[in-house]
């Protein structure tokens, strides 16, 4: 039964490889374990001993050593008749059969040609086909190439109109034709064909063109920090100065209105019957609300300056009578202030546009400043001369004078000099310098610290026309 069971294993596997091909005249044999064929194209030689004339097989397929080698080569042999034959060994492991694949090399050679043909064939075919797709490709890829040059080109031409601030633009004015001629020079030195090249060439350029922005930016972003400080400081100023007005206000309101209360309850009391001391208080009551009346009118023009330009009721007014009129006042004021007075009117025939108001306030506030900023005995000197078609109007004192640190402030609201006691609430100069500019003129001074100040400004002067 064990006989007949490998019989019918062995014709069955005979069976199975029949169909199989092996090119043309190749054919697969079985050996089994015993040396035997059982299976071969020549059903003569099935059951006979394979020989090592026509079938080697390896020693190192023998059982003993089966497990431990390489269970498939390869040899070349020579046959009867002379045909050299490729012949494959594969060790089947499951009941050490061997299979053997027998090829003639000349047939083996003739298929190694016939695929080495193919391929030649296939790779010249390929080839050329490669060479065809690739210039339609270059020339394809090579238009939005130019494109992306083309403009990069103009990008980097157009860095000297973007690049240059408002601050430098006017000094590079005049070399900017010159650099547009050295950026064209660096984008196309020579003209190519080679569009990678001068695509290379252009992004150079841009490259540079946008460290140049990023530079600008960082020089804008320094400036803007420092700027962003300098507000800082001026907001804390503005608020330091706000908070002293208020503080100053305050107790003057206070006290104004301290001193009404009591002259008034002194008069109300009817203890007093002394003519002399009543009108005294009364005086004294006047007088308290007068200042409230100067305070609060200060307050409410400079609330109004602060959002809008003043507005003007102008007229023609008489330009020799108005100066006359001015130079009086200072006059007096000085004399009354035990100040020594020097000037000089030097006023023509003509007629001022002005609001005669809001003049005679900016007058009274350099006069009142001459000299609430300098001692009696000082010089007060006043000028009002007419140079060309305009009218100028000079206040010059020997008082304490203005720091230099504080020149850039003192027209700003509530700015006081912080060197001098002298009461005051930093409205004046802001309102006199307001109304100057809404007349179309400016406010002008110098000062030395210990030696006195010096204001002016001038009015235009109409020689042709007369005041109604």
């Amino acid at each position: 039964m064990a006989y007949a069971g490998v019989s019918i294993y062995a014709e069955f596997i005979s069976n199975s490889i029949e169909g199989f091909e092996l090119g043309k005249t190749g054919y697969y044999v079985i050996i089994d374990s015993n040396n035997l064929i059982l299976s071969h194209p020549n059903e003569k030689l099935i059951a006979t001993e394979a020989t090592p004339m026509n079938y080697d097989i390896p020693n190192e397929f023998g059982q003993i050593n089966y497990g431990n080698t390489d269970n498939l080569i390869i040899r070349r042999k020579y046959t009867k008749n002379g045909i050299k034959e490729l012949q494959i060994y594969k060790l089947i492991e499951s009941n050490n059969w061997v299979l053997i694949a027998v090829l003639p090399e000349s047939e083996l050679q003739e298929k190694s040609a016939s695929l080495l043909i193919d391929v030649i064939t296939i790779g010249i075919f390929t080839t050329i086909l490669a060479i065809f797709v690739g210039t339609y490709i270059s020339n394809k890829i090579s238009i939005p190439i130019v494109a992306i040059t083309k403009y990069i080109n103009n990008a980097a031409l157009s860095k000297l109109l973007i690049s240059k601030t408002v601050t430098n633009s006017i000094n590079s004015f005049k070399n900017t034709e010159n650099q547009l001629s050295h950026i064209e020079q660096d984008i196309n030195p020579v003209k190519s064909d080679d569009e990678i090249r001068n695509l290379a060439k252009s992004l150079r350029t841009l490259k540079e063109f946008l460290s140049s922005i990023i530079n600008q930016f960082n020089y804008e972003n320094e400036r803007i920090v420092k700027t962003s400080k300098e507000l800082s400081l001026t907001i804390d100023e503005t608020s330091g100065r706000t908070a002293k007005f208020i503080s100053d206000l305050s107790h003057d309101l206070k006290t104004s209105i301290t001193l009404i209360k009591g002259y008034a309850k002194g008069i109300m009391s009817g203890t007093i019957d002394d003519t002399d001391i009543k009108n005294a208080f009364i005086e004294g009551i006047y007088t308290s609300a007068e200042d409230i009346e100067r305070i609060t009118c200060d307050i409410l023009d400079s609330a109004y300056e602060a959002q809008y330009i003043p507005k003007l009721y102008t007229e023609k007014i008489n330009a020799r009578e108005f100066s006359s009129k001015l130079f009086e006042t200072a006059k007096q004021f000085a004399i009354d202030s035990d100040r020594k007075f020097e000037g000089m009117n030097m006023s023509g025939e003509g007629v001022l546009h002005i609001d005669s108001i809001k003049i005679n306030r900016v007058w009274n506030n350099l006069l009142s400043n001459a000299v609430k900023f300098s001692s009696k005995g000082c010089r007060i000197q006043v000028y009002i001369l007419q140079e060309n078609k305009n009218l100028t109007f000079r206040v010059i004192d020997e008082g304490i004078g203005i720091p230099t640190e504080d020149m850039d402030q003192i027209y700003n609201m509530f700015f006081r000099n912080q060197h001098n006691d002298t009461k005051g609430y930093g409205l004046g100069l802001f309102i006199a310098k307001s109304f100057i500019e809404a007349h179309g003129s400016a406010l002008y001074f110098t000062s030395q610290v210990q030696k006195g100040s010096e204001f002016w400004f001038s009015l235009d002067i109409d020689e042709n026309n007369q005041a109604s």
